[in-house]
């Protein structure tokens, strides 16, 4: 049986790249993004909707959560998280020696 998921009124703006630095300024209740699979999504709105609670939704702000998504998710959570996809996850490189 499939249950209808809560969707933003406001349709998700063009993906970006997005670095991992950036997603670890936004681990706040109010600024919660989260990494799945090498993809940046904001869950803020999304968070309060989640099934398993706000609280599980927002534990990984902030941070990679590619495992716990995928131990606990369907196909159709997903497929259901392309609507808060920011964008592709990058790695910035860093400067060895000056």
């Amino acid at each position: 049986m499939t249950r209808a998921l809560w969707t933003p009124s406001a349709p998700a703006k063009a993906p970006r790249p997005v670095t991992r630095e950036e997603v670890a300024l936004h681990k706040t209740r109010d600024d919660c993004w989260v990494i799945i699979r090498g993809k940046v999504y904001d869950i803020t709105e999304w968070a309060p909707h989640h099934p398993g609670g706000a609280g599980i939704a927002r534990m990984y702000a902030g941070k990679e959560a590619t495992a716990e998504f995928g131990d606990y998710h369907s196909n159709e959570a997903v497929t259901h998280m392309a609507t808060f996809c920011i964008g592709d996850l990058v790695e910035t490189s860093t400067p060895c020696c000056d």
